[in-house]
């Protein structure tokens, strides 16, 4: 991996940038710079990190940092030909370009969201990279979530009550990632969103539900054990109060004490 000299490292992006109204002309000329500046020696696994499961360069963030600062701006230009491109470069078998790809696709325009939103159901299905699945989620639909906040809003609900547990689970992962974002402070639309699978709880989505709380605990720990009362006292179902039992080592003791109180009171009378 060669050193990083900025000045050339911004002239050959600026080459690069040249080849956007040509997708496989750009897609290749990314391919020949990350490989330059890759990073052959990186194992992955070896420092704690997952392995991902496509394969990655190890580019320096300098380097993707820079392509990003020169080819956001063209998004705007024109927004058919960055899809064919986020679609192209979603193909390769790289990290990096996926990455790219759903960065390009949170920038189009909010008429392009039929669009954006058939790629983000599309790129998240089972097998997908958790990395990838990450970006996806919260950069991909970037656009819709700060322009149009009450359709964005919709969209994950509709993905919350959608038959198809895949659906679902996409939607629960997307309340993760809005958890897991600390500029995200709509903390009541998640509450409001949970709180169904609070009550009903099927064991395929019980692990991303567990997520969600467990960052709620660690974000707003006095609401979180408010939402778990409050489902704990108008619902019957075991579910609610299995939740409670994963969670609650997780809460500041003072409030381990009602929440434990709150889920015995819940348990239906013996026969």
């Amino acid at each position: 991996m060669p050193a990083i000299q900025p000045v050339k490292l911004k002239s050959q992006v600026m080459q690069l940038a040249e080849r956007f109204t040509q997708p496989a002309a750009f897609v290749r000329g990314l391919t020949e710079l990350l490989d330059q500046y890759a990073d052959h020696t990186h194992r992955s696994g070896l420092s704690g990190e997952p392995a991902p499961l496509v394969t990655t360069f190890n580019t320096p963030t300098p380097v993707m940092r820079q392509v990003g600062v020169m080819i956001k701006p063209l998004v705007g230009l024109d927004p058919p030909l960055t899809l064919e491109l986020c679609d192209l470069l979603w193909a390769q078998p790289y990290l990096e370009h996926r990455l790219l790809a759903a960065d390009l696709l949170g920038l189009l325009p909010l008429e392009y969201k039929s669009q954006v939103i058939a790629r983000v159901e599309n790129w998240t299905r089972i097998g997908t990279d958790e990395r990838l699945i990450d970006a996806v989620l919260l950069h991909g639909l970037a656009h819709l979530r700060s322009q149009a906040p009450y359709e964005f809003t919709d969209l994950v609900q509709n993905w919350l009550s959608n038959p198809d547990t895949m659906i679902r689970q996409l939607g629960l992962r997307y309340l993760q990632s809005l958890a897991a974002d600390p500029q995200f402070t709509n903390l009541p639309m998640i509450f409001r969103l949970l709180s169904p699978f609070l009550r009903d709880a099927p064991a395929a989505l019980r692990p991303d539900i567990l997520n969600i709380l467990s960052l709620l605990i660690h974000r707003t720990p006095r609401e979180a054990a408010y939402l778990l009362q409050q489902n704990l006292t108008t619902s019957e179902s075991i579910d609610t109060a299995w939740l409670v039992r994963q969670v609650i080592a997780e809460f500041p003791y003072e409030l381990q004490a009602n929440l434990r109180e709150a889920s015995r009171a819940s348990r239906p009378p013996s026969a």
